[in-house]
């Protein structure tokens, strides 16, 4: 309740700043001292080292089907080293039954670029990619992405590097999803070697 002078404090307030008095000197003392430690703290830091990038052409699988008529996209990068990446993408091959797509990874180990064909990433009627990827330690990683069935269907797929080598994992669906239809995995995340959550 308001005194009998009929005056509410929010006035009273608003007339001490308008006679230039600071109701809470004691709180904008404080937060002012908070702001200039955090200032002195950030401007402590030592200038940042500029990075300097360099161009590296990675190599192709064997059965790349040459530079004129070939196509390479890569699309996804983990590097769970300082001197060691992989990258995953695609590329056309050819081979006896003609050119198609196909799953491909590239290592850096060293300063060298190995690639490797993902074979169980393929299509021939038409594109095949992994998309992502992610390397919780050296020499493991999953990738994920599609190939496009003789029917014209996306299938997702899950790869899995150990032991210098790529093997296939099956990818479920959920109990209700149309078998019959288009399925693709877009990203990737691995905490440890044995979990990882894959969205697509």
């Amino acid at each position: 309740m308001h005194g009998t002078s009929g005056k509410s404090p929010r006035p009273a307030r608003a007339g001490a700043w308008r006679r230039g008095r600071r109701p809470y000197p004691a709180a904008i003392a404080s937060a002012a001292a908070l702001l200039a430690a955090i200032g002195a703290v950030g401007c402590s830091s030592p200038a940042a080292v500029p990075l300097s990038w360099s161009a590296a052409r990675p190599p192709l699988p064997a059965d790349a089907s040459g530079v004129s008529n070939q196509y390479v996209v890569l699309n996804g990068v983990s590097c769970p080293g300082v001197d060691n990446c992989v990258v995953v993408g695609a590329d056309r091959a050819g081979g006896a039954g003609g050119n198609f797509w196909q799953g491909l990874a590239e290592t850096l180990s060293d300063g060298t670029w190995t690639p490797v064909a993902v074979p169980d990433v393929s299509s021939e009627k038409g594109f095949a990619a992994l998309d992502a990827l992610s390397c919780p330690a050296r020499g493991t990683c999953v990738a994920i992405g599609f190939f496009t069935s003789a029917a014209g269907t996306a299938i997702p797929v899950i790869e899995t590097l150990s032991g210098g080598r790529w093997k296939p994992a099956k990818s479920p669906l959920p109990a209700d999803a149309l078998t019959t239809a288009s399925a693709k995995l877009n990203d990737v995340v691995c905490p440890t070697a044995d979990t990882c959550v894959a969205d697509g």
